[in-house]
């Protein structure tokens, strides 16, 4: 460029010489005058291809790249760039979806991965895998969609299922204080307080269980973890086959049985167990970076 606008000085120099002289002597002859005006024309499309050329060359400057113009973070989620930061941007996904790493994309969710229905119910993802339903367990409900279980407070309602004795709630149940010549027992299917039939009498339900009578006769056993009655059967309580088998810890940790019934899992080095099932069940997962 500098090269240039020397050129054009040498240029405007000689066609002033040539003017000059040109026009203040009379001995000149006519092509001195045109070599003057070839020079001048010369100048002239010199400066104007020179700017020309500066222009082009602030349009080619480098422009700051889109970070987002390669749908980083794919086709469910949006791209957004960080201000400040050269190539930086995050990545808004949708619902059911999450980024694995900070550069994208936004990939399935395991919503069940992270125990959302807590340790008393069973998490069924849906057929698109962005939502899920519990199953909660006997005694426990949501109390809104996205859960957990919790328990049922059976002795809040203005119905007292133990009538005419005392409701107890308790973890996933309630008991019943019968006043005398009451024992607790089963009404039409439900927990109750009903007259002394003397069903369980000799304890028919063993030493791992407690007998509960019926009101229309007879009995049924409510057995410890890890026992119940043999099949086809109303007691006593036995010890169940081992919940270990199957190795229901994964293959991320070992199976100890529980005395009483279930299994507690021991971890290998880079598992780990969800904070809910530290001392009871659950599935050994691996530990996320």
């Amino acid at each position: 460029m500098a090269g240039r606008i020397n050129g054009a000085q040498s240029l405007l120099l000689r066609s002033r010489s040539l003017s000059s002289s040109s026009f203040s002597s009379s001995s000149s002859s006519s092509s001195s005058t045109v070599s003057a005006l070839v020079l001048l024309l010369a100048l002239s499309h010199f400066l104007m291809t020179s700017a020309g050329d500066v222009s082009i060359f602030h349009s080619a400057q480098p422009t700051d790249p889109n970070p987002c113009a390669s749908f980083p973070c794919g086709p469910v989620g949006s791209c957004i760039p960080l201000k400040g930061e050269k190539n930086g941007f995050t990545c808004e996904c949708d619902f059911g979806f999450q980024q694995e790493d900070k550069e994208g994309p936004c990939v399935t969710i395991d919503l069940c991965g992270f125990y959302p229905c807590g340790p008393v119910g069973s998490c069924v993802p849906d057929k698109g895998g962005i939502n899920y339903t519990c199953l909660c367990d006997d005694g426990f409900h949501q109390l809104d969609k996205t859960g957990p279980c919790e328990d049922i407070d059976e002795c809040a309602g203005s119905d007292n299922p133990c009538a005419p004795g005392n409701c107890s709630n308790t973890l996933g149940d309630y008991m019943c204080e019968c006043p005398s010549g009451y024992v607790e027992g089963v009404g039409h299917g439900e927990r109750a307080c009903i007259r002394d039939v003397h069903a369980c009498k000799g304890e028919p339900c063993g030493p791992a269980g407690r007998c509960v009578p019926a009101a229309e006769g007879g009995y049924s056993c409510d057995c410890v973890p890890g026992f119940a009655p043999a099949k086809g059967t109303a007691g006593p309580c036995l010890e169940i086959e081992d919940p270990c088998i199957g190795n229901p810890c994964g293959s991320g940790g070992t199976c100890e049985r529980v005395l009483g019934g279930g299994y507690r899992c021991c971890c290998s080095p880079g598992y780990t167990l969800p904070e809910m099932f530290k001392h009871f069940g659950g599935k050994c997962v691996k530990v996320k970076n």
